[in-house]
């Protein structure tokens, strides 16, 4: 084929062809209160195929799909438990690094922390010292004499 021939291509819509499968098991998984995502293990049911079937797991999410395709249950099971100890030996780390990016967070966006203040209320900013010697900021209204507890309001947002 020659840098000077032409083709011609016509592009047709077509059924688009699923792997016939045996779902064995398909179930949703909570990540956390908002997400979930969906797991099935089945098999390829192709005996007329030129590969063997394999046992595989998929995980879907908003269209998003990762396939893991195994030999057999061993190969399945010792590769989730190489993942399990991978993420078990970096489970501290993680969590030191969260609480950093956490604090640094809280740090930058302080003033976007603070109660809502339209645009007829004042405040001023108040630093009282307790007894122990504890330094306390304090938002005063003045127009209600209302008092917040700033650092309190820091705290509880950390946690």
């Amino acid at each position: 084929m020659s840098r000077a021939e032409k083709y011609e291509v016509v592009l047709r819509k077509g059924k688009r062809k699923f792997l016939p499968k045996k779902v064995l098991r398909h179930q949703k998984i909570r990540l956390n209160d908002k997400y979930t995502f969906n797991a099935s293990v089945w098999v390829a049911d192709t005996p007329e195929s030129n590969f063997k079937p394999t046992v595989n797991l998929t995980l879907q999410h908003n269209g998003d799909k990762i396939r893991f395709c195994f030999h057999d249950t061993v190969e399945m099971i010792t590769s989730i438990e190489e993942l399990r100890r991978f993420i078990g030996e970096l489970c501290v780390t993680i969590h030191n690094r969260h609480t950093e990016a956490i604090k640094e967070f809280i740090s930058f966006h302080r003033d976007d922390m603070l109660p809502p203040i339209n645009d007829y209320t004042v405040y001023t900013v108040i630093q009282e010292k307790s007894e122990n010697g504890d330094t306390k900021e304090m938002l005063c209204n003045k127009q209600t004499g209302e008092l917040i507890d700033i650092t309190k309001l820091k705290e509880d947002q950390v946690q």
